[in-house]
């Protein structure tokens, strides 16, 4: 009786599976199982002295209050320095703050409205919060200032995107891709377009 190759290579593909889920089980998880990742700590320059593995989360937590604690009074001594308040508005946004970023940044605003770097931002904040309509404000406040500023129109087209009306947004990122060829802009827009499809 001759065999199929078909039954040969399922047969064959069989014994793979059986064989991963194998080594899988057998396999040691120190996270997982909860281990010490401290005594598996490579003996390399890079790992030396780290016999007692990661730093906790409470040693990062204080790192993170004090860099707070500085930054704010650092804007107490100087409220209107803008380079702090963005610096601040850039670290409540790593801290998954944009309520508390979005704050700064309209400060900053009011006194450089015509700071492009910081309507962008408060873009992206209005746009991740679904206020279409401020973050189009935002973005229409860019494009004032700069008609074929890259970004600004891509976000238009994201934003006309997101609010239904998908034949604007393609004509945006076409002409973004017009204007802009060769660029990462423009590949995003190429890639947004063939999303669309």
């Amino acid at each position: 009786m001759k065999l199929k190759p078909l039954y040969i290579y399922l047969l064959g593909f069989a014994a793979f599976i059986v064989i991963i889920i194998f080594f899988a089980i057998k396999r040691e998880d120190p996270v997982g199982a909860g281990g010490d990742i401290g005594k598996r700590m490579p003996a390399d320059n890079i790992h030396q002295g780290m016999k007692e593995g990661m730093p906790g989360m409470g040693a990062m937590s204080e790192a993170f209050k004090k860099r707070e604690a500085d930054l704010k009074s650092a804007l107490e001594k100087n409220p209107n320095d803008t380079l702090k308040l963005r610096e601040y508005a850039e670290f409540m946004m790593m801290a998954h703050k944009p309520l508390e970023s979005l704050k700064y940044l309209e400060q900053i605003a009011k006194l450089d409205p015509k700071r492009i770097d910081i309507l962008l931002n408060m873009t992206y904040i209005y746009d991740i919060q679904g206020n279409l309509q401020k973050a189009e404000e935002m973005t229409n406040k860019v494009l004032s200032a700069n008609r074929k500023h890259p970004a600004a129109n891509f976000n238009l087209g994201v934003i006309m995107q997101k609010k239904g009306d998908a034949a604007k947004a393609k004509q945006i990122w076409e002409s973004v891709i017009r204007n802009n060829p060769g660029t990462e802009i423009a590949l995003k827009a190429k890639n947004a377009i063939d999303g669309m499809k």
